[in-house]
């Protein structure tokens, strides 16, 4: 039985581990000769929810086998990644209100658009008609210098 929980606390270590150093990412701001560094940050951001489960594995590791340390790295990893879900999921303040202002609103003409064109809802699988392309035939975009020919 201890030999499972040395297992299952080295799993939990690298892993919190991992996790840690990864969330350093999301402090750190990124600029051009980074791209890898910000393909990765992306991968993590995608992964958020996945690493706070992985989070609460690594707590419930920490708490069975009494390791303060590990237990720690799990609520740590808890917080950074369920606060980066709530940051990035969350609509910007004002959103509301500018809605609510929006909608009472007159759109101008310039911006209203035909609802023939949108697709009517998701599960229609063809798309809508578009109107007839306007052709304008023998259009010259250069002429011969000296002669009346284009």
């Amino acid at each position: 039985m201890s030999t499972l929980y040395f297992l299952l606390q080295m799993i939990a270590w690298i892993l919190g581990v991992f996790l840690v150093v990864s969330s350093l990412l999301f402090f750190k701001k990124l600029r051009w000769p980074a791209a890898v560094s910000f393909i990765f940050k992306i991968y993590i951001s995608a992964l958020a929810p996945v690493l706070v489960i992985l989070g609460v594995l690594i707590t419930i590791v920490g708490l069975i086998t009494e390791n303060a340390i590990l237990t720690m790295i799990g609520f740590y990893d808890i917080g950074i990644y369920s606060r980066h879900l709530l940051s990035v999921t969350r609509e910007p303040p004002g959103w509301a209100t500018f809605l609510k202002e929006l909608k009472g609103s007159p759109v101008p003409s310039a911006y209203q658009l035909e609802d023939r064109y949108f697709i009517s809802s998701r599960k229609d699988l063809s798309l809508p008609g578009t109107p007839k392309a306007q052709v304008q035939k023998n259009i010259s975009y250069s002429g011969l210098p000296g002669t009346k020919r284009k």
